[in-house]
């Protein structure tokens, strides 16, 4: 039994279904808001009245979804390897499935490849050649190789982390423990090289800089730390401790922004920082408490969040611009896209995995879902 469950339900409602390894796909409904609203005005005659539904409401627009079934219990992350050609996901049933994604567009049965632990698995990552896939289970990491399929390399037994990253060039895993610290590894031989201490709490999000010369932490205790990932030395605190944990970082893919899930009082902001001054660059503002995810598209002109509200929301970071809302039937805890940023996975308080292809919009919720595998459900 884990000793720590963060996911705001209670362990006893994660039941076990049964469910089989299965693909299912459909539509669903998604709020696009229109860079046209202020020009309805002025606009006459026939243009007018097709902009009638973005004055006075949100376009409509719908991707196709698919729907990964097969866990048993709540997935907790969900993460695409280099190449793209997997998704991993993870969760409280005790395995991490790796997702063939070639399956989701001609329509084979998905038979994801399943790698067991001995309890509940809290995080992933790939390394950045894909040949090494890094598991945090209950006192426990597992290295997995890629030969052609993974099997188990290494463990190493002792703490719990919550909280994995890769450096970019593979040799440094970094690790978020449970007593606050975090811990450096040299890859592949797992060797720890150095212990950062700045968190008084679990740091659950990590992400190193795409070069690799800075780690961003954020913890439970509130803080989101920038560190010298080459020294091992702070760099600066983004977020001085609050009242509520922080559980995402992450980078732009240029490198020169950080964006922070921060909590206050009543709401969350994101907000992005400049690497380098620590300078605040912009700011998602007023978002429901309880920002679990926070990613960045591979061209970094959009910004995906997920949390308890049970919401996906999608931001253009360059105008702090909301562009698209998407809500589900639980809260979330992962997103994440995929190398091409065509899809974007997400997954949280159910044993589903839900994926939205982003290059597959229609202008309307009308015709049949897209069917993948024997067995398949329309998405609410």
């Amino acid at each position: 039994m884990p000793r720590e469950v963060d996911s705001g339900v209670p362990y006893s409602m994660m039941r076990p279904d049964g469910a089989r390894e299965r693909v299912a796909s459909g539509r669903t409904r998604i709020s696009l808001v229109s860079w046209e609203f202020r020009l309805g005005a002025i606009v006459l005659g026939a243009a007018a009245a097709l902009l009638w539904s973005g004055i006075f409401g949100p376009v409509t627009a719908s991707w196709d979804r698919v729907s990964l079934i097969g866990h048993t219990r709540l997935v907790e992350a969900v993460a695409f390897s280099p190449d793209g050609r997997t998704l991993a996901s993870c969760g409280f049933d005790s395995t991490v499935r790796l997702w063939d994604t070639s399956s989701w567009d001609d329509e084979r049965p998905a038979q994801p490849e399943i790698l067991s632990h001995a309890s509940v698995v809290f995080a992933i990552a790939f390394s950045p050649d894909g040949s090494l896939l890094a598991t945090a289970s209950d006192r426990c990491v597992t290295i997995w190789a890629r030969d052609p399929s993974y099997h188990r390399r290494l463990e190493r037994s002792g703490e719990t982390y919550h909280g994995l990253a890769f450096s970019p060039d593979g040799r440094t895993l970094a690790l978020g423990a449970e007593d606050g610290t975090i811990r450096l590894w040299e890859m592949p031989a797992a060797r720890e090289r150095a212990t950062l201490r700045g968190h008084t709490a679990t740091p659950r999000g990590l992400a190193f800089s795409p070069d690799g010369r800075f780690l961003a932490s954020g913890g439970q205790d509130g803080r989101a730390l920038l560190w010298d990932a080459t020294r091992g030395t702070p760099s600066r605190a983004l977020v001085e401790e609050g009242t509520t944990p922080i559980r995402s970082v992450a980078f732009s893919p240029d490198g020169r922004i950080v964006g922070v899930a921060e909590p206050t009082y009543r709401t969350q902001d994101v907000r992005f920082f400049d690497v380098e001054t620590g300078a605040l660059r912009a700011r998602l503002s007023g978002l429901p408490l309880g920002i679990n995810a926070l990613a960045f598209s591979p061209d970094g002109r959009t910004v995906a969040t997920a949390g308890v509200d049970r919401s996906i929301k999608l931001w253009d970071p360059a105008t702090s611009q909301e562009l698209a809302s998407l809500r589900d039937d639980h809260w979330l805890k992962s997103v994440a896209f995929s190398p091409c940023g065509r899809w974007l996975a997400f997954a949280g308080g159910h044993e589903t995995i839900g994926l939205l292809d982003l290059n597959r919009r229609r202008p309307d919720s009308s015709g049949l879902p897209r069917s993948i595998g024997s067995e398949h459900r329309k998405a609410a």
